[in-house]
């Protein structure tokens, strides 16, 4: 390996680490400004990287981050008409700029490989310290660290637990379990629908993480997971792994004489969401209407800032649809931004159509259930599709000049 490999390959290693700490981690929600000049720093040093290697930055080849750019000086114009603090729009910048480049210093293949080891590894930290704590009350002895809601955390460095009511639940290095459980199928679904041969023991590493995250969001995407993988393998075993399930829900219903009594039953913490009527379902269906409320009031957009200030004012509930939060904040760029991540992922052609529709519902669960907006992990993955479709696009065009050529010279 030369100088120059090794460097690009430090600099991916060093931009992963800084994808994951500016992606709902724990640190970033409890010493926001530090990891703020963090990501300043790294996005001049991948400048100056990027100029060194000699390589070429074209903005005009992503659509979505050039509307993503307008969406930002919209937020500008909006913090300064309101005299509101600029804070959220130079963060947002610096946001997309980040991802931007990540998605210039290697191949989408290359970064879905490292994604997977990365979510693996922080997967099977998360396990030591889990169980650890779970049997020996190695909590206790840690210091504690509080974010700007007042949730406190064991701190564990590499590893975190939540000290409240969530305690006993993984959330691995982030805020909460469910954005950890979400990371996870992401990996999960790479490795199915990419035919990467996970290790067995990297994939039970995944599965338990997942499984011991007890969010119910987390458990809808395994079971996509599951049907994907059954979609993915031969149909022999699909039929034995369906006659599985098909077995083990029929002994459920017997036994228990429902499925809700049996979920209820041994998984209360996950499954009360969608029996009891709590109010986190409650809150995630009123942050959809609400947000289309205030994308009515004004369809050109609000802003990041007085969007929000506007939902809070309508209800003492809590933003949960980063989807529809787009469309409130940015209007119509907000609604053409959501509308070309799903157009991007449904026209990706490295993955079969049954792939990319489960995917697609995959980012739209994801998408209605967490606020993603400053998650730089989720702005690299929307740019890397719209790069490979915008590249389909080029290749078409290419193709077409060409028939073109030889018909004139015939």
């Amino acid at each position: 390996m030369n100088i120059a490999t090794k460097k690009n390959e430090l600099v991916i290693v060093l931009y992963i680490i800084v994808m994951f700490l500016t992606t709902g981690s724990v640190v970033s929600i409890c010493y926001g400004n530090i990891v703020n000049y963090v990501l300043l720093g790294s996005i001049l040093l991948l400048f100056v990287y990027v100029h060194r290697s000699g390589i070429v930055l074209k903005v005009g080849n992503n659509w979505m981050f050039l509307i993503g750019v307008l969406m930002a000086a919209l937020e500008i114009l909006s913090d300064i008409y309101f005299h509101y603090s600029i804070l959220y729009s130079g963060r947002f910048i610096c946001v997309l700029v980040f991802s931007w480049i990540g998605t210039q210093i290697m191949t989408f293949d290359k970064f879905k490989k490292i994604y997977i080891k990365a979510m693996t590894v922080i997967s099977g930290i998360s396990l030591l310290g889990y169980f650890w704590g779970i049997f020996t009350n190695f909590y206790y002895p840690l210091s504690t660290i509080e974010n700007i809601n007042g949730v406190s955390y064991y701190n564990g460095y590499i590893f975190f637990a939540m000290n409240d009511y969530s305690r006993g639940r993984n959330i691995g290095i982030f805020w909460e379990p469910g954005i950890f459980a979400i990371f996870i199928a992401i990996a999960i679904l790479f490795s199915i629908f990419d035919g990467h041969r996970i290790n067995k023991s990297n994939a039970v590493v995944l599965f338990v993480a997942l499984v011991t995250t007890y969010s119910t969001t987390g458990y809808a995407l395994l079971l996509i997971s599951i049907i994907a993988l059954l979609c993915d393998r031969k149909t022999k075993n699909m039929a034995i792994i369906g006659f599985l399930l098909v077995g083990v829900g029929l002994v459920i219903i017997v036994y228990f004489g429902s499925i809700e009594d049996a979920l209820m039953q041994y998984f209360p913490r996950v499954f009360s969401k969608l029996y009891n009527n709590s109010n986190s379902t409650i809150h995630r269906v009123n942050s959809i209407v609400y947000n289309l409320k205030i994308f009515i009031q004004n369809p050109l957009g609000h802003g990041l800032t007085r969007a929000n200030v506007l939902f809070s004012e309508m209800t003492e509930g809590s933003q949960t649809s980063t989807m529809t939060l787009y469309i409130a904040q940015f209007g119509v760029l907000g609604g053409a931004f959501v509308l070309l991540q799903f157009i991007s992922i449904l026209v990706y052609k490295d993955w079969r159509m049954t792939s990319r529709i489960m995917f697609l519902l995959v980012w739209i669960i994801i998408f209605n259930v967490e606020i993603m907006t400053f998650f730089t992990a989720v702005y690299t993955l929307m740019f890397y599709f719209m790069n490979c479709m915008q590249r389909d696009v080029r290749n078409i065009k290419r193709y077409q000049d060409v028939l073109k050529k030889n018909s004139v010279t015939l």
